[in-house]
């Protein structure tokens, strides 16, 4: 027999559910390595896991069986765990026994997290890279460095080339991982890096892909964490094969002369995306002192794109091969640092307004944290709002926050609270937990009230809110609370079409764009397709279409592109189609995970209305004229807290409404599942999916 060093020992467990595919990842595993010459297949009863006779009529693994194989010099011990509840016991000694033996050991992360299926989309140098990292799913070695060899940008040879020791790259912030490893390397190597937020496993914690993007919300960065992976290296040299070419080209060509002269362009190029914020505050849809106030904001505010532009801005950087090139670099002398990345518009108004912080060197401060970090700045913008909050309402004090000073504006204490979460340390750790688990946290103990807590946390989902105030906007209160992943502003942004334009005034109208925007900015994702140049950069003409707000004439061109790169087919129908499938597919799973149910769609009341009577004194105008004419309730006579009361009343009411046509629209219940009917129709009736839904119809 063999002898094997510790060191070249890989010990894995491999857990998850029923049905998921783990016997048949060990049978080809076995096969890859040479045990076996051919894969069995569980109906068959032929695969080497379910060996025992129980198994093989049942069709499940009822037992862990322990297998073996070599792989480029190394011994894998692989236990292949049953997924059925009633064996959950097989799963947890098989976990206890690869923790126990030492060396290096690789866990299935099943539910990392208190939520529901979850994504990011990231744009910057890395953005022509395929995804490499499964959501919740993988393998890998502790403290490693995964090299990846991508033969062609269809398929992946030679996947894995090799996992790297990292020892040298722990401890290291994402921009410092990023550096060294394409100096050690030496080729043009692209990275996906974690800072040591990851590496302490925060709920907030970012994947970086590039100096200037990052897989944000979702805490993609704590994913690589737990399975102690640093980084992903990958190259490669092969193009791009084109079903049409002169197709492509010439749609290329023509979009991108139209996307280059456009004079949002011109803008963006500018002052990139913070140019909302001037617009933002106009409307009133920017959050100030957690999403209680956007008015008169702009008197006090200096995070803009003027002061920006004009004072602060080094140079342009474009996402991969981008005409726009909205992303900026500042500076930051106070650290020696001659550029910064961003702000974009979520961080100056998560870092800035929201915090009730206007001096623009704090937010490019707390920015430039978040990137060294690796630490969402959405999220963290969120928490520190929620933070403050609980503060004036005297839920928190310096004894409960281990002497941190939490007033409005206060960004010194906020960003030492940041240094805490990096170092693993004080009330940091308490706020890395995220708004929900703070929230929870703080009802427990009994700080304050469950009701105003569950009011005021900006969260659904699990996932904090992006930074738009959506109480004015019914479609976009549903476009953040009614999505698969959380409440962020990429699958629907709506809030311009239904509070400014009017463009969707019914329920029916907010139901189909509820439909039909989350399924083709899904497909965005699916294509690897960026969206700026779709819904912010119009045609002259674009106006005078049957359906603006679709920009029919960019849709036909992603379309044709499509295409002839693919040597597909497809109409635009079919585009929504496959988004449908996936995004369905995504909701069974949240079932099947417990969630991605109705009650999971709710929303908390802040993102709906007032919810203190001082919010209601804040607009009392706008709501008094809401009551009389929207709700039809006189409000003369009444005292401020029965005006405060009806108008929850009547707002809570119309999302439920929304709830149902919604539903009714994507094909689902009113509790919202999938109908069986429907996932036929879509060519979704698969027998796992059927399995979870039919029995809930």
């Amino acid at each position: 027999m063999k002898e094997y060093q510790a060191v070249d020992l890989r010990n894995l467990a491999i857990v998850g559910h029923a049905s998921c595919g783990k016997t048949m990842l060990s049978e080809a595993m076995l096969a890859c390595a040479g045990v076996i010459n051919r894969m069995g297949t569980i109906p068959a009863g032929t695969t080497v896991s379910d060996y025992h006779e129980s198994e093989q009529q049942r069709l499940i693994s009822v037992s862990t069986t322990l297998m073996h194989l070599e792989w480029q010099g190394k011994k894998f011990n692989v236990l292949d765990c049953p997924g059925y509840a009633d064996f959950i016991s097989e799963a947890l000694g098989a976990l206890r026994a690869v923790a126990d033996a030492g060396g290096h050991k690789s866990l299935y992360s099943d539910a990392f997290y208190d939520r529901d299926t979850f994504e990011a989309t990231y744009g910057g140098g890395r953005g022509g890279i395929p995804g490499m990292i499964g959501g919740d799913e993988g393998v890998a070695d502790p403290r490693g460095v995964t090299t990846l060899h991508v033969e062609t940008a269809r398929q992946m040879q030679a996947a894995v080339e090799s996992l790297l020791p990292a020892d040298a790259l722990w401890g290291k912030d994402a921009l410092v991982t990023q550096e060294m490893i394409e100096a050690e390397d030496g080729r043009a190597v692209r990275t996906l890096t974690i800072g040591v937020a990851g590496e302490t496993l925060s709920r907030i914690a970012t994947i970086h892909t590039g100096s200037t993007s990052v897989a944000g919300q979702g805490g993609f960065g704590a994913v690589m964490g737990s399975k102690k992976l640093k980084a992903i290296a990958a190259y490669g040299r092969a193009e791009i094969p084109l079903a049409d070419p002169k197709e492509f080209k010439e749609t290329l060509r023509r979009t991108m002369k139209f996307v280059i002269e456009d004079l949002l362009t011109q803008a963006l190029r500018v002052g990139g995306t913070v140019l909302s914020l001037d617009a933002g505050f106009m409307y009133g849809d920017v959050p100030r002192r957690y999403y209680t106030a956007s008015e008169s904001a702009h008197l006090e505010n200096n995070v803009n794109m003027s002061t920006m532009a004009e004072t602060m801005l080094t140079r342009h950087l474009a996402c991969f091969r981008c005409p726009i090139a909205c992303n900026r670099e500042v500076h930051l002398d106070k650290y020696q640092e001659p550029v910064v990345d961003g702000p974009e518009y979520e961080t100056a108004a998560a870092l800035g307004s929201n915090m009730a912080v206007f001096d623009p060197l704090y937010v490019i401060e707390q920015n430039f944290y978040c990137d060294t970090y690796g630490i969402c700045s959405i999220s963290w913008g969120n928490i520190m709002a929620f933070i403050m909050e609980c503060w004036e309402a005297g839920i928190l004090d310096k004894e409960r926050t281990g002497g941190l000073d939490f007033t409005w504006g206060n960004a010194a204490d906020a960003l030492e609270c940041m240094h805490q979460l990096a170092r693993g340390e004080g009330f940091g750790l308490i706020a890395g937990l995220g708004v929900r688990k703070m929230k929870e946290m703080f009802i427990e103990k009994g700080w304050g009230d469950a009701s105003f807590l569950n009011d005021i946390a900006m969260e659904n989902k699990g996932m904090e809110y992006s930074m738009y105030i959506s109480k004015e906007s019914l479609a976009q209160q549903g476009g953040y609370a009614m999505t698969n992943k959380g409440p962020q502003h990429d699958e629907a942004w709506l809030i311009f079409m239904d509070m400014v334009n009017n463009q969707i005034p019914t329920f029916e109208d907010k139901a189909e764009a509820l439909h039909y925007f989350p399924m083709f900015r899904t497909w965005f994702g699916l294509a690897g397709f960026c969206k700026l140049c779709w819904n912010d950069i119009e045609p002259a003409d674009n106006a005078r279409t049957a359906e603006p707000a679709k920009v029919p004439e960019h849709v036909d061109n992603y379309v044709t592109v499509f295409n002839a790169v693919t040597g597909s087919n497809i109409d635009k129908h079919s585009l929504i189609r496959m988004s449908e499938r996936v995004y369905n597919f995504q909701r069974v799973f949240n079932i099947r995970m417990g969630k991605g149910l109705r009650r999971h769609d709710a929303q908390p009341y802040r993102a709906c209305g007032p919810v203190t009577e001082e919010e209601y004194q804040s607009r009392q105008a706008r709501y008094d004229k809401q009551l009389k004419e929207e709700a039809g309730i006189d409000p003369s006579g009444m005292t401020l807290t029965e005006k405060h009361r009806a108008l929850r009343s009547y707002r809570e009411d119309r999302y439920e409404k929304l709830l149902d046509a919604v539903y009714k629209r994507r094909g689902w219940n009113k509790n919202g599942v999938p109908r069986v009917e429907f996932l036929k129709e879509i060519g979704m009736d698969l027998p796992e999916l059927l399995e979870v839904v039919t029995p809930l119809q």
